[in-house]
């Protein structure tokens, strides 16, 4: 097993076996499913399969884990998700959360439903929700794959969808650590609520860095996350400049192929 880089702290290609119950994380990390919840290889965004939720009763959970206290730092949290029903009205359905409760133990969740759509929380204190929205009228479809990034950079959360940046909202503060479980497809492990119905697949949590901040091209994620360059340069990066070369040397060169032209007397400097 093996993650992208430092900054994967969790990655589920939700790959095996149809009707597995047997979920691998590429970080080592354990991961338990309820109710029905199983691998299903008759819908899956990359590799064999996906997660599959009945939006009833199923769910994955992971323990606590000081991976996914992200504190002050950057992160990022992306999953594909496929609605076999989507939620309408005052129904909501969770794709990531971490509480105990929604007023207790809590310390982020990412959701779609209700009149926000896509929507974040998160709490400085375990138990007061601050809720991130800003784009209303992005209403998702039955059937249909999305890819859903939250990434806060420097203060800012940034949330995506298939490459396009919904809304950029202040996150301000240090999210709480909690000690309850890590779910995917519902919230709240006493009583849980807020169940999924329908799939998941390409699960990834980073801490310490933002990778999507702006709109970017969908048609880069082409295939399941897989391992870096070994000079850092992975298959989502649209262009990665070092900037490391001979001293006064005019020559750029960017890890994604584009060719750079320098003007004006613009060179290295060592």
């Amino acid at each position: 097993m093996a993650v992208d880089d430092s900054a994967t702290k969790s990655l589920l290609h939700f790959d095996g076996d149809d009707a597995s119950t047997t979920i691998t994380d590429e970080s080592g990390k354990t991961w338990t499913p309820a109710g029905t919840a199983q691998l299903d290889t008759a819908q899956q965004k990359f590799g064999t399969a996906s997660l599959l939720l009945d939006g009833d009763s199923d769910y994955v959970t992971t323990p606590a884990h000081a991976d996914f206290a992200v504190g002050s730092d950057d992160f990022t949290i992306e999953c594909w998700v496929r609605f076999n029903a989507v939620p309408g009205g005052g129904s909501y359905a969770c794709i990531f959360s971490q509480r105990t409760d929604g007023t207790t133990d809590y310390a982020m969740s990412l959701w779609y439903g209700g009149t926000e759509k896509w929507f974040f929380e998160y709490t400085t204190d375990g138990t007061t929700p601050i809720t991130l929205t800003g784009f209303t009228t992005d209403a998702a479809l039955a059937d249909t794959w999305y890819h859903i990034s939250v990434a806060r950079n420097s203060g800012k959360l940034h949330i995506c969808r298939d490459g396009v940046l919904l809304t950029s909202q202040t996150m301000s503060g240090t999210v709480y650590t909690s000690t309850a479980v890590v779910m995917l497809g519902a919230a709240d492990p006493g009583a849980p609520a807020g169940f999924l119905n329908g799939w998941i697949d390409e699960f990834r949590f980073s801490c310490g860095t933002a990778r999507y901040v702006s709109n970017f091209p969908i048609v880069a994620l082409t295939a399941a996350y897989t391992g870096p360059e070994t000079a850092g340069y992975d298959q989502y990066a649209v262009s990665l400049i070092h900037g490391n070369g001979s001293d006064k040397s005019t020559t750029l060169v960017d890890r994604g192929g584009a060719a750079w032209t320098s003007y004006l007397g613009a060179e290295l400097d060592t």
